[in-house]
């Protein structure tokens, strides 16, 4: 008696899609609604008035494109006054850490991305803490910290990072167990 996938419900075909196939999406929470997606916008423009508000993000954009055109020491400069107005602000912190980790200050970044994920969850900004755990997750996995970095893209996953998924489903024992049987299935099977 053999069970057609058609048979099986989604979040079970979703399952064992994401148990067989590594590189395939972690089951994400859906955000159907624009309402779910919080930026942490209107915190702080209530906390700091929009003038402040403005100023800081025009800092920060300054600040993303000096480190695009790898002016790193500029980039600091600009990311830090926004810090300095907006101190707050989950991506203006996660925003730095990245500059950090171009300038190769991985301690620095590290400490950046903790305020970026306090920030996010103490004013409700989804998208910074999003952001701030998939790049906390990859320096995690830098230094061979798999658990950890599991745990944080499973986080960023349920947020809607794509990314994050393909990452958790990489270091999930299960899906990796089952891939390699998989794989040992398929060799066998040529042979």
């Amino acid at each position: 008696n053999k069970m057609s996938k058609a048979t099986l419900s989604d979040r079970d075909s979703g399952l064992l899609d994401y148990l067989f196939n590594p590189n395939a999406l972690a089951p994400m929470k859906k955000n159907s609604s624009s309402e779910d997606k919080r930026d942490g916008s209107r915190y702080l423009l209530e906390q700091y008035g929009n003038e402040v508000y403005q100023k800081s993000k025009n800092f920060e954009m300054e600040s993303i494109k000096k480190a695009e055109e790898d002016k790193l020491d500029d980039s600091l400069e600009l990311i830090n006054k926004a810090i300095e107005i907006t101190p707050k602000s989950a991506s203006i912190y996660n925003n730095r850490a990245q500059t950090l980790r171009l300038k190769q200050d991985i301690e620095s970044a590290k400490a950046d991305i903790a305020t970026a994920i306090q920030n996010a969850e103490e004013i409700g900004d989804d998208v910074s803490l999003k952001q701030a755990l998939t790049q906390r997750g990859v320096l995690k996995r830098l230094e061979g910290d798999d658990d950890s970095a599991l745990e944080d893209f499973q986080r960023a996953a349920q947020l809607g990072s794509q990314f994050a998924g393909h990452e958790a489903a990489k270091l999930h024992p299960m899906a990796k167990l089952c891939n390699q049987m998989l794989v040992e299935a398929m060799q066998k099977l040529d042979n």
